[in-house]
């Protein structure tokens, strides 16, 4: 009996380490864990810091690289470290709970790793990566410039805009103070050819391209698939109106309806229309903007079909001022293009 019974208990444990094995050689690879690929250990890599790499480039590389000098890529990363390490922070503790959801259902409390490489990265050479990508650097550049994963490089790009997005001083709003305005229409007036003194911005209109939008997609934006779709460009999109003044810096942004759209409808949906209707300019003080929008007393367009005379010479000059937007809008556009393409209807955040 006793050899019978050691005999049935040897069958019993062959047969479960042979299931166990039939699982472990169907099975994919180890849990994914926080921090580690499929159970493998972190790449090592060397950190490195804005500092070092400023010395290797020096002030004038870093410039074309960063698109600011040194000093005031300083002074960015003063207003924005907070925003930016909150925004890490969130992130930890999203990934933290999901963790620990995920450890609870499987009865298996893990820890988390410690970080690969020593050190958590700087606030600094976050800021530092998002720059160098919203400039045109590729990721896999970054992450190896900076001694940091590919996701982390990407992720940077994602927690500087949620700083900037939180941080009062970078809110996109066109300015009310009249006193305001009046500087920006001296601005514009220097840098115009002709000298016009009565710009308090100029208006233009850009196609986000998108991808196809689902029908729930759709419904949720509160238009239907068709009204994205541009037919002029033959793309998919959204209407994006922006405002900006002589530095190209953008005053107010709009995106509330689709690539079909008109500029004219797609600015008077816009909160900055309803507060010009109410008298939001100075007196004397127009918005500048090309023949796709109509001609009040708070928007200046062209003459339209005119080809000779003063007119004519009008329709130059009011060029020049409308192609500093164009400009402005371009650069917008590159930058866009390094997100992924999606549905954002949306207005300039509300500072209060």
């Amino acid at each position: 009996m006793v050899a019978l019974a050691a005999v049935t208990a040897a069958t019993v444990l062959l047969k479960a380490a042979s299931k166990n094995h039939k699982k472990n050689v169907h099975r994919k690879g180890p849990p994914r864990t926080p921090g580690s690929r499929r159970g493998k250990s972190a790449r090592p890599r060397t950190r490195k810091s804005v500092v070092d790499i400023y010395n290797a480039l020096g002030p004038i590389y870093f410039r074309r690289a960063y698109r600011m000098t040194y000093e005031s890529f300083l002074e960015l990363h003063d207003e924005l470290k907070d925003g930016i390490s909150n925004a890490v922070m969130k992130k930890r503790r999203r990934a933290r709970r999901s963790t620990t959801n995920r450890d609870v259902r499987h009865q298996s409390p893990r820890s988390h790793p410690p970080i690969p490489n020593g050190k958590p990265i700087e606030t600094s050479v976050r800021l530092a990566c998002a720059l160098r990508y919203f400039a045109g650097g590729s990721p896999y550049d970054i992450m190896v410039k900076y001694g940091i994963s590919h996701t982390e490089a990407i992720e940077s790009a994602w927690f500087v805009v949620e700083a900037l997005n939180r941080h009062r001083k970078f809110f996109i709003q066109y300015p009310s103070d009249h006193e305001e305005q009046h500087r920006m229409a001296a601005a514009w007036k220097a840098k115009s050819g002709v000298g016009f003194d009565n710009c308090a911005g100029a208006i233009d209109g850009l196609l986000v391209w998108i991808h196809q939008p689902t029908e729930i997609d759709a419904q949720k934006s509160g238009l239907g698939r068709k009204k994205f779709f541009c037919a002029r460009k033959n793309k998919v999109g959204i209407n994006c109106q922006a405002v900006c003044d002589c530095r190209g810096k953008i005053l107010d942004i709009s995106m509330k309806y689709g690539g079909s759209s008109s500029d004219c409808l797609a600015f008077e949906a816009s909160e900055l229309w309803s507060l010009l209707e109410d008298g939001l300019l100075a007196p004397g003080l127009v918005l500048f903007g090309d023949n796709a929008y109509l001609n009040t007393n708070y928007l200046a367009t062209p003459y339209p079909g005119i080809s000779s005379g003063s007119k004519d010479d009008y329709n130059f000059y009011h060029s020049q001022v409308n192609g500093q937007c164009l400009s402005s809008s371009f650069r917008m556009s590159l930058l866009m293009s390094h997100f992924p393409p999606s549905l954002p209807l949306l207005e300039a955040p509300d500072p209060n």
